[in-house]
Protein backbone atom coordinates (compact mmCIF):
# COMPACT_ATOMS: atom_id res chain seq x y z
CA UNK A 1 0.00 0.00 0.00
CA UNK A 2 2.91 2.42 1.15
CA UNK A 3 4.04 1.75 -2.34
CA UNK A 4 1.21 2.35 -4.73
CA UNK A 5 1.00 5.54 -2.43
CA UNK A 6 4.73 6.96 -3.30
CA UNK A 7 4.14 6.07 -7.11
CA UNK A 8 0.92 7.95 -7.00
CA UNK A 9 2.50 10.87 -5.45
CA UNK A 10 5.70 10.76 -7.95
CA UNK A 11 3.38 10.76 -10.83
CA UNK A 12 1.30 13.84 -9.56
CA UNK A 13 4.83 15.80 -9.15
CA UNK A 14 5.40 15.33 -12.44
CA UNK A 15 2.53 16.39 -14.23
CA UNK A 16 2.14 19.36 -11.86
CA UNK A 17 4.82 20.79 -10.78
CA UNK A 18 7.76 18.63 -11.31
CA UNK A 19 10.80 19.45 -13.08
CA UNK A 20 11.46 16.49 -15.42
CA UNK A 21 14.91 16.89 -17.13
CA UNK A 22 17.68 19.41 -16.63
CA UNK A 23 20.51 19.82 -19.31
CA UNK A 24 23.59 22.48 -19.20
CA UNK A 25 25.54 23.37 -22.43
CA UNK A 26 28.08 26.41 -22.98
CA UNK A 27 26.46 28.55 -26.40
CA UNK A 28 27.75 31.89 -26.85
CA UNK A 29 29.98 31.94 -23.83
CA UNK A 30 27.02 31.46 -21.67
CA UNK A 31 26.18 28.54 -19.43
CA UNK A 32 22.35 27.74 -20.94
CA UNK A 33 20.50 24.96 -18.79
CA UNK A 34 17.50 23.94 -20.47
CA UNK A 35 14.48 21.91 -18.46
CA UNK A 36 10.86 20.74 -18.69
CA UNK A 37 8.05 21.93 -15.91
CA UNK A 38 4.50 20.45 -15.98
CA UNK A 39 2.15 23.71 -15.79
CA UNK A 40 -0.98 22.09 -15.01
CA UNK A 41 -2.16 20.55 -18.85
CA UNK A 42 0.57 20.73 -20.90
CA UNK A 43 4.70 20.91 -19.85
CA UNK A 44 6.96 23.75 -20.65
CA UNK A 45 10.23 23.72 -21.58
CA UNK A 46 12.31 26.36 -19.81
CA UNK A 47 15.35 27.80 -20.53
CA UNK A 48 17.85 29.81 -18.22
CA UNK A 49 20.50 31.68 -19.48
CA UNK A 50 23.71 33.03 -17.21
CA UNK A 51 26.84 34.30 -18.01
CA UNK A 52 27.60 36.41 -20.68
CA UNK A 53 23.55 36.68 -20.59
CA UNK A 54 20.88 36.64 -18.90
CA UNK A 55 17.49 35.34 -19.28
CA UNK A 56 14.76 33.13 -19.16
CA UNK A 57 12.35 32.00 -21.69
CA UNK A 58 9.41 29.56 -21.56
CA UNK A 59 8.23 27.67 -24.08
CA UNK A 60 4.62 25.45 -23.79
CA UNK A 61 0.92 25.09 -25.38
CA UNK A 62 -2.02 23.36 -24.82
CA UNK A 63 -1.68 19.35 -25.95
CA UNK A 64 1.93 19.87 -26.67
CA UNK A 65 5.27 18.71 -25.92
CA UNK A 66 8.63 20.28 -26.73
CA UNK A 67 11.40 17.64 -26.59
CA UNK A 68 14.69 19.32 -27.04
CA UNK A 69 17.18 17.38 -29.68
CA UNK A 70 20.06 19.99 -29.13
CA UNK A 71 21.25 23.86 -29.44
CA UNK A 72 23.62 25.83 -30.73
CA UNK A 73 24.85 29.34 -31.20
CA UNK A 74 24.88 31.16 -34.44
CA UNK A 75 25.92 34.92 -34.67
CA UNK A 76 24.44 36.44 -31.66
CA UNK A 77 21.45 33.67 -31.94
CA UNK A 78 21.16 30.66 -29.93
CA UNK A 79 19.68 28.17 -31.96
CA UNK A 80 17.49 25.76 -30.18
CA UNK A 81 15.52 22.30 -32.00
CA UNK A 82 14.17 19.03 -31.93
CA UNK A 83 10.03 17.92 -31.46
CA UNK A 84 7.06 18.49 -30.28
CA UNK A 85 4.56 15.67 -29.47
CA UNK A 86 0.91 16.27 -30.10
CA UNK A 87 -1.74 14.69 -28.38
CA UNK A 88 -5.48 15.85 -29.22
CA UNK A 89 -8.76 13.83 -28.88
CA UNK A 90 -8.59 12.59 -32.92
CA UNK A 91 -4.62 12.35 -33.23
CA UNK A 92 -2.02 11.81 -32.18
CA UNK A 93 1.44 13.36 -33.82
CA UNK A 94 5.40 14.66 -33.83
CA UNK A 95 6.21 17.50 -35.43
CA UNK A 96 9.56 18.99 -35.85
CA UNK A 97 10.64 22.61 -34.70
CA UNK A 98 13.51 25.20 -34.55
CA UNK A 99 13.51 28.26 -32.94
CA UNK A 100 16.01 30.92 -32.59
CA UNK A 101 16.41 33.35 -29.64
CA UNK A 102 18.27 36.61 -29.40
CA UNK A 103 20.80 37.57 -26.76
CA UNK A 104 17.49 38.80 -24.13
CA UNK A 105 15.71 35.62 -24.85
CA UNK A 106 13.15 36.92 -27.21
CA UNK A 107 11.82 34.69 -30.10
CA UNK A 108 13.57 36.28 -33.46
CA UNK A 109 12.39 32.97 -35.54
CA UNK A 110 10.11 29.30 -35.21
CA UNK A 111 9.22 27.00 -37.97
CA UNK A 112 6.82 23.87 -36.55
CA UNK A 113 6.17 21.18 -39.28
CA UNK A 114 2.64 20.96 -38.42
CA UNK A 115 2.23 17.49 -40.70
CA UNK A 116 -0.45 15.43 -39.32
CA UNK A 117 0.28 12.42 -41.56
CA UNK A 118 4.05 12.41 -40.53
CA UNK A 119 6.16 12.03 -37.89
CA UNK A 120 9.50 14.55 -37.82
CA UNK A 121 11.97 15.94 -35.97
CA UNK A 122 14.85 18.16 -36.39
CA UNK A 123 18.04 16.11 -35.56
CA UNK A 124 20.72 17.61 -36.10
CA UNK A 125 22.16 21.28 -36.74
CA UNK A 126 25.24 22.42 -38.81
CA UNK A 127 27.29 25.60 -39.73
CA UNK A 128 27.69 25.71 -43.46
CA UNK A 129 29.97 28.76 -44.43
CA UNK A 130 27.46 31.54 -43.17
CA UNK A 131 24.22 29.02 -43.43
CA UNK A 132 22.30 27.07 -40.64
CA UNK A 133 21.66 23.99 -42.40
CA UNK A 134 19.26 21.61 -40.85
CA UNK A 135 18.69 18.14 -40.68
CA UNK A 136 15.20 16.56 -40.64
CA UNK A 137 13.97 13.01 -40.60
CA UNK A 138 10.51 12.39 -41.76
CA UNK A 139 8.40 9.03 -40.86
CA UNK A 140 5.16 8.03 -41.87
CA UNK A 141 2.95 6.09 -38.87
CA UNK A 142 1.38 2.44 -40.21
CA UNK A 143 -1.68 1.05 -38.99
CA UNK A 144 -1.40 3.64 -36.10
CA UNK A 145 1.33 1.00 -34.41
CA UNK A 146 4.73 1.50 -36.17
CA UNK A 147 7.06 4.02 -38.39
CA UNK A 148 8.16 3.53 -41.52
CA UNK A 149 11.42 5.77 -41.97
CA UNK A 150 10.62 7.90 -45.53
CA UNK A 151 13.69 10.16 -45.90
CA UNK A 152 16.24 12.61 -44.51
CA UNK A 153 15.32 16.42 -45.32
CA UNK A 154 18.23 18.89 -45.23
CA UNK A 155 17.47 22.67 -45.42
CA UNK A 156 18.69 26.24 -44.39
CA UNK A 157 17.15 27.44 -41.54
CA UNK A 158 15.35 30.07 -43.44
CA UNK A 159 13.90 27.60 -46.19
CA UNK A 160 12.42 25.86 -43.52
CA UNK A 161 8.87 26.30 -44.72
CA UNK A 162 9.78 24.80 -48.02
CA UNK A 163 11.65 22.44 -47.00
CA UNK A 164 10.27 19.60 -49.30
CA UNK A 165 11.43 21.80 -52.52
CA UNK A 166 15.48 21.10 -51.19
CA UNK A 167 17.68 18.45 -50.72
CA UNK A 168 16.46 14.87 -49.52
CA UNK A 169 17.62 11.85 -49.80
CA UNK A 170 15.75 8.05 -48.84
CA UNK A 171 18.50 6.66 -46.01
CA UNK A 172 18.35 7.43 -42.42
CA UNK A 173 21.56 9.81 -42.18
CA UNK A 174 22.55 9.57 -38.16
CA UNK A 175 26.70 10.80 -39.01
CA UNK A 176 27.31 14.27 -40.07
CA UNK A 177 30.84 16.59 -40.21
CA UNK A 178 31.49 19.59 -41.94
CA UNK A 179 35.24 20.07 -43.35
CA UNK A 180 36.51 23.12 -45.37
CA UNK A 181 32.60 24.00 -46.14
CA UNK A 182 31.23 20.90 -47.09
CA UNK A 183 28.99 18.42 -45.20
CA UNK A 184 29.68 14.96 -45.43
CA UNK A 185 27.07 12.67 -44.41
CA UNK A 186 27.03 8.74 -43.32
CA UNK A 187 24.91 6.26 -41.34
CA UNK A 188 27.81 5.38 -39.65
CA UNK A 189 30.60 7.21 -38.13
CA UNK A 190 34.39 5.80 -39.01
CA UNK A 191 32.09 4.26 -42.67
CA UNK A 192 32.39 5.84 -46.05
CA UNK A 193 30.04 8.91 -46.60
CA UNK A 194 27.13 8.63 -48.89
CA UNK A 195 26.49 11.70 -49.64
CA UNK A 196 28.08 15.46 -49.56
CA UNK A 197 26.54 19.08 -49.76
CA UNK A 198 28.40 21.72 -50.39
CA UNK A 199 28.68 25.50 -49.92
CA UNK A 200 26.24 26.19 -52.32
CA UNK A 201 23.98 23.17 -51.51
CA UNK A 202 24.50 21.62 -53.98
CA UNK A 203 24.16 17.56 -53.30
CA UNK A 204 27.29 15.36 -54.16
CA UNK A 205 26.90 11.37 -54.55
CA UNK A 206 29.04 9.09 -53.34
CA UNK A 207 31.70 7.11 -55.59
CA UNK A 208 31.85 10.34 -57.94
CA UNK A 209 34.38 12.50 -58.85
CA UNK A 210 33.13 16.02 -59.92
CA UNK A 211 34.97 18.45 -61.92
CA UNK A 212 37.10 16.63 -63.76
CA UNK A 213 35.72 14.43 -66.76
CA UNK A 214 37.11 11.15 -67.88
CA UNK A 215 39.80 11.08 -71.05
CA UNK A 216 39.91 15.12 -70.78
CA UNK A 217 42.86 17.50 -70.64
CA UNK A 218 43.56 20.27 -68.46
CA UNK A 219 45.87 22.92 -69.35
CA UNK A 220 47.49 24.15 -65.84
CA UNK A 221 45.85 22.32 -63.19
CA UNK A 222 42.76 20.25 -62.59
CA UNK A 223 40.27 20.58 -59.79
CA UNK A 224 38.80 18.49 -58.60
CA UNK A 225 36.29 16.79 -55.41
CA UNK A 226 35.79 13.07 -54.04
CA UNK A 227 33.38 12.36 -51.05
CA UNK A 228 35.66 9.66 -50.11
CA UNK A 229 39.38 9.41 -49.98
CA UNK A 230 40.84 7.70 -53.30
CA UNK A 231 44.39 7.15 -54.66
CA UNK A 232 45.92 9.04 -57.66
CA UNK A 233 49.04 7.10 -58.31
CA UNK A 234 50.53 7.36 -55.26
CA UNK A 235 48.85 9.87 -53.65
CA UNK A 236 45.30 10.31 -51.75
CA UNK A 237 42.81 12.83 -52.28
CA UNK A 238 40.07 13.89 -50.39
CA UNK A 239 37.40 16.45 -50.54
CA UNK A 240 38.78 19.16 -52.62
CA UNK A 241 41.77 18.64 -54.81
CA UNK A 242 44.14 20.27 -56.97
CA UNK A 243 46.28 18.15 -59.35
CA UNK A 244 48.75 21.33 -61.38
CA UNK A 245 52.38 18.98 -62.04
CA UNK A 246 52.12 17.82 -65.77
CA UNK A 247 51.20 14.03 -66.45
CA UNK A 248 49.19 11.51 -67.14
CA UNK A 249 46.46 10.70 -63.99
CA UNK A 250 44.00 7.60 -62.35
CA UNK A 251 41.61 8.29 -60.06
CA UNK A 252 40.72 4.86 -58.99
CA UNK A 253 37.30 4.86 -57.27
CA UNK A 254 35.37 1.51 -55.81
CA UNK A 255 33.42 0.96 -59.54
CA UNK A 256 35.21 2.48 -61.67
CA UNK A 257 38.82 4.94 -62.81
CA UNK A 258 38.90 7.97 -64.19
CA UNK A 259 41.47 9.36 -66.54
CA UNK A 260 42.64 12.78 -67.20
CA UNK A 261 46.10 14.83 -68.16
CA UNK A 262 47.65 17.80 -66.97
CA UNK A 263 48.97 20.15 -69.29
CA UNK A 264 51.49 22.74 -68.47
CA UNK A 265 50.87 26.50 -69.48
CA UNK A 266 53.66 27.65 -71.69
CA UNK A 267 53.63 31.23 -72.40
CA UNK A 268 56.41 33.32 -74.14
CA UNK A 269 56.40 31.09 -77.20
CA UNK A 270 54.05 29.25 -79.45
CA UNK A 271 53.84 26.14 -81.11
CA UNK A 272 55.54 26.98 -84.74
CA UNK A 273 56.23 30.52 -84.43
CA UNK A 274 58.87 32.48 -85.67
CA UNK A 275 60.59 35.10 -83.59
CA UNK A 276 63.23 37.68 -84.25
CA UNK A 277 64.38 38.68 -81.29
CA UNK A 278 65.04 37.65 -78.00
CA UNK A 279 62.73 35.45 -76.00
CA UNK A 280 61.98 34.74 -72.35
CA UNK A 281 60.02 31.13 -71.54
CA UNK A 282 57.99 30.48 -69.01
CA UNK A 283 56.75 27.10 -68.12
CA UNK A 284 53.81 26.46 -65.03
CA UNK A 285 55.80 23.46 -63.74
CA UNK A 286 57.09 20.18 -65.24
CA UNK A 287 61.11 19.15 -66.08
CA UNK A 288 61.65 21.55 -68.88
CA UNK A 289 64.17 20.83 -71.61
CA UNK A 290 65.77 23.02 -74.54
CA UNK A 291 66.97 20.97 -77.44
CA UNK A 292 67.22 17.49 -74.91
CA UNK A 293 68.90 19.79 -72.62
CA UNK A 294 68.33 21.26 -69.36
CA UNK A 295 66.79 24.41 -69.43
CA UNK A 296 66.39 27.05 -66.77
CA UNK A 297 63.19 29.49 -67.53
CA UNK A 298 65.69 32.33 -65.77
CA UNK A 299 68.05 32.69 -68.72
CA UNK A 300 66.40 34.29 -72.48
CA UNK A 301 67.12 33.01 -75.92
CA UNK A 302 68.11 35.67 -78.03
CA UNK A 303 70.39 33.34 -81.38
CA UNK A 304 69.26 32.20 -84.32
CA UNK A 305 68.26 28.45 -84.12
CA UNK A 306 65.49 26.41 -84.60
CA UNK A 307 64.17 25.12 -80.94
CA UNK A 308 62.53 22.39 -79.56
CA UNK A 309 61.22 23.14 -75.40
CA UNK A 310 60.16 19.76 -74.16
CA UNK A 311 58.04 19.55 -70.55
CA UNK A 312 57.91 16.01 -69.02
CA UNK A 313 55.83 14.90 -66.50
CA UNK A 314 54.34 12.20 -64.97
CA UNK A 315 53.27 8.50 -65.80
CA UNK A 316 55.47 9.11 -69.43
CA UNK A 317 53.73 12.57 -69.83
CA UNK A 318 56.14 14.73 -72.80
CA UNK A 319 54.89 17.88 -74.64
CA UNK A 320 57.01 19.73 -76.94
CA UNK A 321 56.73 22.90 -78.45
CA UNK A 322 58.92 24.19 -81.37
CA UNK A 323 59.81 27.75 -82.53
CA UNK A 324 62.34 29.46 -84.57
CA UNK A 325 64.41 32.59 -83.72
CA UNK A 326 65.77 34.21 -87.10
CA UNK A 327 69.42 36.48 -87.24
CA UNK A 328 67.17 39.49 -87.88
CA UNK A 329 69.46 40.82 -90.52
CA UNK A 330 69.40 44.21 -91.41
CA UNK A 331 71.05 46.09 -94.50
CA UNK A 332 70.16 43.73 -97.32
CA UNK A 333 67.01 41.70 -98.73
CA UNK A 334 68.11 38.37 -100.35
CA UNK A 335 67.98 38.70 -104.66
CA UNK A 336 68.26 42.60 -104.46
CA UNK A 337 70.48 44.43 -106.28
CA UNK A 338 71.94 47.99 -104.98
CA UNK A 339 74.37 50.86 -106.08
CA UNK A 340 75.80 51.98 -102.72
CA UNK A 341 77.65 50.55 -99.86
CA UNK A 342 75.99 48.51 -97.41
CA UNK A 343 76.59 47.76 -93.77
CA UNK A 344 74.95 44.58 -92.49
CA UNK A 345 74.02 43.68 -88.84
CA UNK A 346 73.03 40.50 -87.80
CA UNK A 347 72.63 37.71 -85.15
CA UNK A 348 74.73 34.35 -85.31
CA UNK A 349 77.48 33.21 -86.73
CA UNK A 350 77.87 34.49 -90.45
CA UNK A 351 79.81 33.77 -93.36
CA UNK A 352 80.39 36.02 -96.64
CA UNK A 353 81.39 34.51 -99.74
CA UNK A 354 82.47 31.55 -97.14
CA UNK A 355 84.40 34.23 -95.37
CA UNK A 356 84.09 34.51 -91.02
CA UNK A 357 82.62 37.75 -90.49
CA UNK A 358 81.08 40.11 -87.54
CA UNK A 359 77.74 41.69 -87.50
CA UNK A 360 78.36 45.29 -88.40
CA UNK A 361 80.91 44.74 -91.88
CA UNK A 362 80.87 47.42 -94.30
CA UNK A 363 80.50 46.12 -97.82
CA UNK A 364 81.89 48.85 -100.03
CA UNK A 365 82.98 47.27 -103.12
CA UNK A 366 80.58 46.05 -105.89
CA UNK A 367 80.52 42.34 -106.46
CA UNK A 368 78.12 39.45 -106.09
CA UNK A 369 77.51 38.32 -102.41
CA UNK A 370 76.22 35.06 -100.67
CA UNK A 371 75.64 35.91 -96.98
CA UNK A 372 75.44 32.81 -94.89
CA UNK A 373 74.31 32.69 -91.43
CA UNK A 374 74.53 29.50 -89.03
CA UNK A 375 72.49 29.05 -85.66
CA UNK A 376 71.34 26.13 -83.19
CA UNK A 377 70.58 23.06 -84.02
CA UNK A 378 70.96 22.76 -88.24
CA UNK A 379 69.21 26.61 -88.73
CA UNK A 380 71.23 28.40 -91.58
CA UNK A 381 69.99 31.15 -93.65
CA UNK A 382 71.04 32.40 -97.00
CA UNK A 383 71.15 35.82 -98.39
CA UNK A 384 72.20 36.64 -101.82
CA UNK A 385 73.21 39.84 -103.08
CA UNK A 386 74.81 42.36 -105.08
CA UNK A 387 76.47 45.92 -105.24
CA UNK A 388 76.59 47.54 -108.68
CA UNK A 389 78.20 50.82 -108.75
CA UNK A 390 78.71 53.72 -111.81
CA UNK A 391 81.47 53.30 -114.60
CA UNK A 392 83.65 55.27 -113.08
CA UNK A 393 83.55 53.14 -110.09
CA UNK A 394 81.98 55.15 -108.02
CA UNK A 395 78.39 54.98 -106.36
CA UNK A 396 75.79 56.47 -106.56
CA UNK A 397 75.98 58.35 -103.08
CA UNK A 398 79.67 58.88 -104.52
CA UNK A 399 78.26 60.76 -107.65
CA UNK A 400 75.81 62.84 -105.96
CA UNK A 401 78.58 64.09 -103.81
CA UNK A 402 81.01 64.90 -106.73
CA UNK A 403 77.92 67.03 -107.75
CA UNK A 404 77.57 68.64 -104.67
CA UNK A 405 81.15 69.99 -104.51
CA UNK A 406 81.00 71.40 -108.22
CA UNK A 407 77.88 73.32 -106.96
CA UNK A 408 79.87 74.70 -104.11
CA UNK A 409 82.95 75.06 -106.15
CA UNK A 410 80.75 77.42 -108.93
CA UNK A 411 79.21 79.67 -106.19
CA UNK A 412 82.46 80.33 -104.57
CA UNK A 413 83.93 81.43 -108.65
CA UNK A 414 80.92 83.87 -108.77
CA UNK A 415 81.03 85.36 -105.41
CA UNK A 416 84.41 86.04 -106.26
CA UNK A 417 83.91 87.57 -109.34
CA UNK A 418 81.50 89.64 -108.61
CA UNK A 419 83.99 91.39 -105.65
CA UNK A 420 86.77 91.91 -108.39
CA UNK A 421 84.29 93.58 -110.71
CA UNK A 422 82.94 95.94 -107.88
CA UNK A 423 86.62 96.64 -107.09
CA UNK A 424 87.57 97.42 -110.53
CA UNK A 425 84.62 99.55 -111.11
CA UNK A 426 85.91 102.05 -107.57
CA UNK A 427 88.83 102.22 -109.53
Amino acid sequence: MKTVAFLFLCVFMLHHVGVVRADTENVLDSEVETSYEHNGEFMELVIEVTGKHHFETRIGRLGEKYMLNGMSGFGERFVFYGYIEVLTDTYRTQNAFVFTLDTEGNIVYEWISEDQEHVSEIVQYYTLGEKIVLQMHKQVTIDNRYNEFLSTYFFTLEEAVDFESRISVPERLNHGVVFDDVLYLGVYENRDYLYAINHDFELYDDDVVYGIINQQAYVGKANGFVMNPARVGSEVVFGYFEIDYPGHYVIELRDENVHFTVDPVISGVTDEGVYNGSVKIDVSSGYILKNGQVFSLDSHIDAPGYYDITVEGLNGYEKTISFTITSNIDGIFDGQTYQDERILTFKGEGYLNNRLIASGLVIDEAGEYNLRIIGENGYVEQHHFKIEFSDNGSSGNNIMLYMEIGLLVSAVLLVGGWFAYQKFLKK
